[in-house]
């Protein structure tokens, strides 16, 4: 049997999805949780950000368009906004998916299944790992149909 790379994505996608669903989020406490989702998430935005706006200057001078230096208040307050942020959509992410964690192993308890954890980390594998290798837009574009040679397009 041969696995074509779609397959092969879609069994790694439903196998993390199961492994990181086998987690118990919700036993986590959630304020630790979200705090420090939402600080990771806003030091990586800033520090992205403030990355790609420091290449952009030297571009803009390597080019000869750059304009007069900013005063440092100015250059830091672009990355210091995105990062809040992006810290605050972390952080209420984090604690969105912890609330519907629990909301989720409730409903597949209430369903009758004797493990709820692992009937639940067992379906999210199967479903993403299917609804991943259904994705059509993963696959490769055809090719443009060829015209004759001779005719002209």
């Amino acid at each position: 049997m041969h696995i074509t790379p779609r397959l092969r994505r879609a069994l790694g996608m439903g196998l993390a999805t199961g492994a990181a669903s086998a987690i118990p989020l919700w036993r986590i406490p959630r304020a630790p949780l979200v705090l420090w989702t939402g600080g990771l998430a806003a030091v990586a935005a800033a520090g992205g950000s403030a990355l790609a706006m420091d290449r952009m200057r030297r571009e803009e001078e390597v080019q000869g368009t750059a304009g007069p230096a900013k005063p440092l208040a100015r250059r830091i307050a672009a990355p210091a906004l995105i990062g809040t942020v992006a810290g605050g959509v972390a952080a209420g992410a984090m604690w969105f998916t912890a609330v519907s964690d629990r909301w989720a192993e409730a409903f597949v308890a209430r369903l009758g299944a004797r493990h709820p954890r692992a009937t639940y980390a067992v379906a999210a594998g199967v479903l993403t790992g299917a609804l991943e290798y259904a994705d059509s837009s993963q696959q490769k574009p055809s090719a443009p149909p060829s015209t004759p040679a001779g005719e002209k397009a």
